[in-house]
């Protein structure tokens, strides 16, 4: 117990070097930096009482692979598990509302998460891959490594997709969208090369080119023209409506 530093039931830091950690049952937050870079970890249990994951509290942990949240976890903050580069599998709580900004941000290994249709807010990078530049030392989306999601399902009740949320990932094949959907924000999806299949609602199938071409000027701040997608299915629009008509005139 003396490797955690408690205190009103929030977990400060852990000290310890352990591989395999089991948080105390008595914590209801872990805190900000709480296990910050432990180059140690490897598998974390985290007990029923947790609430909140607060920022960066597991950030750059690079040899954590496996976590399981307790359906108690409501909140987790602004990159809590960035940089935690050899995580490959997550399962979030039932009870989950809010993924926050930068949550998951370069976890290039993590190629399929399952969002819970308890959440309602996901916010901006919270999926983004990107690399270091050695020459000026800024960040850059990252285009030459297959990393990220495949694929991504948004549940129903999300309204809008934020910033940069799956920038990045030259990966993702596949996103579905619920109908909920109504804002999708600048550079959602860019560098997201290819693409397969989009899904807004589930009302009308597009394949062909123009009219791919044509729906992404509807988005065009979101799905960046470096997409492939083959497929598209959009919730009904009027230039949707007008293309098709047209052709089958």
């Amino acid at each position: 117990m003396n490797q955690f530093i408690i205190k009103n039931n929030i977990l400060i830091q852990y000290k310890g070097n352990d591989k395999d950690v089991t948080i105390p049952n008595d914590v209801q937050i872990i805190g900000c930096q709480a296990f910050l870079g432990n180059k140690n970890l490897e598998h974390i249990t985290i007990p029923k009482s947790v609430k909140i994951i607060r920022d960066l509290a597991f950030a750059y942990c690079k040899n954590l692979n496996n976590i399981q949240l307790p359906d108690s976890v409501t909140t987790i903050c602004e990159g809590a598990f960035a940089g935690c580069i050899n995580l490959t599998n997550i399962k979030l709580s039932n009870q989950l509302k809010t993924i926050g900004n930068k949550a998951f941000l370069n976890c290039k290994n993590l190629k399929n998460i399952s969002i819970p249709s308890s959440v309602t807010y996901i916010g901006k990078e919270a999926f983004k891959m990107w690399v270091q530049s050695k020459s000026d030392n800024t960040s850059t989306i990252q285009q030459r490594e297959n990393i990220g999601l495949e694929s991504i399902t948004v549940p129903e009740g999300i309204t809008t997709i934020s910033e940069e949320t799956f920038s990045g990932c030259d990966q993702l094949k596949e996103v579905i969208l619920p109908k909920t959907i109504k804002k999708i924000r600048e550079n959602a999806f860019d560098g997201c090369k290819n693409i397969q299949t989009i899904i807004i609602g589930n009302t009308i199938k597009v394949q062909n080119g123009k009219q791919i071409k044509k729906m992404r000027k509807e988005f065009k701040e979101s799905f960046n023209l470096r997409t492939r997608a083959k497929q598209i299915s959009i919730k009904q629009t009027k230039i949707i409506k007008q293309t098709i008509a047209k052709q089958a005139a």
